[in-house]
């Protein structure tokens, strides 16, 4: 029976690394439009020929956690659409060992769905490129890689760490321009190097790197907060945690800085601040 819509297409690498090789695929037949990709811990090795498939609009992709090969190479992603239609399950969930190398390409459908990263791979859990948007990326455990190359705005990104986490979660944003941005990033465990701006960050833990271009708005209540970089910062709502603005010689800018007692701020001749309001342990504000 050929393969329909909402199907289940398993990997099983029974022949070799082709992606069109029906004898790869269980059943045997090459993965169409709308079925649900899963890679198991059965298979031998990953797909590694034949990876462009961007005209495909995939519905999900899913590999398990004791899965230990590659999806994708390193200059040779798997690329397609993967637009799950129900909103509640992860579009790509990605717990297999190996390293994920996913470009999301256009077939005229955004990716409307969430990338999950829950993957045990300390140095390169989940590669990320392409031409096109996704909704969600939250990074649960191992280093995910957006590439500088993604010159995309991402809407939602959540940096976390699972209860059953063996590694922990990190996250680099690459760019190679101002343009491509992040509208909301919230970050709660894991270490964050981002190279691309952030409209809003909502920080209670972690360690965070300004590195390259500014944030728009920080609420930080955990965690530690470092302006690495010569673009500024917008409003920053300082409730906990540290903003240390001394990591380099470049001058930092912070336009409105709100600054609760419970708060560490770490300034240096370098730091200019506009509007500073300290609030004391006492309840008035120190302008």
């Amino acid at each position: 029976m050929a393969l329909s819509a909402g199907d289940t297409s398993t990997w099983t690498a029974a022949v070799d690394g082709d992606w069109n090789d029906t004898g790869n695929w269980s059943p045997a037949e090459v993965p169409v439009d709308q079925v649900h990709l899963y890679f198991p811990e059965s298979a031998s090795q990953g797909p590694d020929e034949n990876l462009d498939q961007s005209a495909r609009d995939f519905r999900s992709l899913f590999s398990e956690r004791d899965s230990t090969y590659d999806i994708g190479q390193s200059g040779n992603p798997l690329k397609c659409t993967v637009d799950n239609t129900d909103a509640t399950v992860p579009s790509i969930n990605h717990r297999g060992s190996g390293t994920l190398y996913y470009n999301c390409e256009s077939t005229g459908v955004h990716n409307t769905g969430t990338i999950l990263i829950r993957s045990p791979n300390r140095d390169a859990a989940a590669v990320i490129g392409g031409d096109t948007i996704f909704a969600f990326l939250v990074v649960a455990e191992g280093r995910t890689e957006v590439l500088a190359s993604y010159q995309v705005n991402i809407p939602n990104i959540f940096v976390t760490q699972w209860s059953g986490a063996s590694v922990e979660s990190r996250l680099i944003l690459g760019t190679s321009s101002l343009s491509p941005s992040v509208t909301a990033l919230v970050h709660n465990a894991g270490i964050v190097e981002a190279h691309r701006g952030v409209s809003l960050l909502i920080q209670s833990g972690g360690f965070y790197t300004q590195a390259t271009y500014g944030v728009g708005q920080l609420f930080l209540s955990g965690g530690t907060h470092n302006m690495d970089t010569l673009a500024g910062m917008t409003d920053g709502y300082l409730l906990g945690g540290t903003l240390d603005t001394t990591g380099t010689g470049y001058a930092k800018t912070i336009s409105h800085l709100y600054h609760m007692p419970r708060a560490t701020l770490i300034t240096n001749e370098r730091t200019t601040i506009t509007d500073y309001f300290r609030r004391t342990i006492f309840g008035e504000d120190v302008e």
